[in-house]
């Protein structure tokens, strides 16, 4: 009946939110990016010590 003319939606991350009109290459974006993952092998391998 209606055509569908609206874009596709994109589900944005909270840091392409904070970082949508801001400059993306001078490396704050690219550390926050890397976090997660990094804090993760941090905290295993924290475990890890802590149990030997």
């Amino acid at each position: 009946m209606f055509p569908n003319n609206t874009p596709e939606t994109v589900a944005l991350t909270y840091d392409d939110i904070i970082f949508q009109s801001r400059h993306q290459a001078y490396g704050a974006f690219a550390l926050r990016q890397q976090y997660k993952p990094t804090l993760s092998r941090a905290l295993w391998l924290g475990v890890g010590l802590f149990l030997l």
